[in-house]
């Protein structure tokens, strides 16, 4: 639901897209697409900046990036969104 709540009606720019392990989410945001990270893999390796839309599972995504997709992200290409009310 952060997500939906983040994006609002805010236009992506057409170079971002949004990725999600959970194949049930791939209508999840009305007017954008929803891919799986194996669709994706290209994409990502080419990413300038990776944003995390939570910080519950954002070490398992880095892991996931780096193990499956084949890239070591470096701090300053990642942003995580705090989606939770842990300090």
């Amino acid at each position: 639901r952060v997500c939906v709540d983040l994006l609002g009606d805010f236009p992506l720019p057409d170079r971002a897209v949004v990725v999600d392990s959970n194949p049930d989410k791939k209508d999840y945001l009305e007017a954008v697409p929803v891919y799986e990270p194996m669709a994706m893999k290209e994409f990502i390796l080419g990413a300038k900046l990776i944003v995390i839309n939570t910080d519950l599972f954002a070490g398992e995504i880095v892991d996931f990036i780096r193990d499956k997709i084949g890239r070591k992200l470096s701090r300053d290409e990642i942003v995580i969104i705090k989606s939770s009310d842990r300090d």
